[in-house]
């Protein structure tokens, strides 16, 4: 299914614009294919490494390009592996650039200005950032999500593809709670149901929204099974 097929579910089921977090989506995604995204708690890490391999421990160079090829090959094509194959070129001395539309773009300017800076301050990633949705938005979402996995299972790989896509949005942006929600949305539609699914770390709105979630499919989990067809 694409993009216009997905629009045309949701104005049915939803009836109002989607947030513009959700409007981002390409045609065909449908998970991560067994891939590993980076998560946010990588950045730091990626960013401090990298700058002082290139400026204070050049010794280090080497071995630090190679344990950047090693996590390219776990991560899906996209923002996630043109960052690190940016690095990579950084790495070797060659001119490498990176789109500023890239969600790592901070990312990436914190580490040319950590090299320029000849790793004198400390470098460290960007403030984070929230997802931009309101209360009614998210509750409008969870409707969404608990109609797919209740009555439209056919669509279930295309809700999967959908919110793994805003996971790494929200990781993008530095959004632990948003990400942890949506690891934990893609964590439901993989299970067999409700009980399964580990319960996530959330605060605010996303708590309440996780809250509301389970409810709604529980409720028809004690009228049947979910993901009955």
């Amino acid at each position: 299914m694409g993009v216009e097929a997905f629009d045309a579910i949701w104005d049915e089921h939803i009836g109002t614009p989607q947030p513009d977090f959700l409007k981002d989506v390409v045609a065909g995604t449908g998970g991560d294919n067994g891939q590993n995204p980076l998560t946010a708690d990588e950045m730091e890490p990626i960013l401090q490494n990298t700058v002082v391999v290139m400026t204070a421990m050049p010794e280090k160079r080497e071995e630090w390009l190679q344990t950047v090829n090693g996590r390219m090959q776990g991560v899906p094509e996209g923002d996630d592996s043109a960052f690190l194959s940016a690095i990579v070129g950084l790495l070797k001395d060659e001119d490498a650039t990176l789109s500023a539309d890239n969600k790592h773009h901070a990312v990436w300017t914190a580490i040319q200005a950590g090299i320029s800076d000849g790793g004198q301050s400390a470098p460290s990633t960007p403030p984070p950032q929230q997802v931009d949705i309101s209360t009614e938005q998210l509750q409008e979402m969870v409707q969404n999500i608990a109609h797919i996995l209740q009555h439209d299972t056919d669509q279930k790989p295309v809700l999967r593809g959908i919110v793994n896509h805003n996971r790494n949005i929200a990781v993008g942006i530095g959004d632990k709670t948003a990400a942890a929600f949506f690891d934990a949305v893609v964590s439901l539609i993989d299970a067999d149901g409700v009980d399964s699914v580990p319960t996530p770390t959330l605060d605010g709105a996303f708590a309440v929204a996780w809250t509301a979630l389970l409810k709604m499919l529980q409720s028809d989990v004690d009228g049947g099974s979910m993901g009955d067809e």
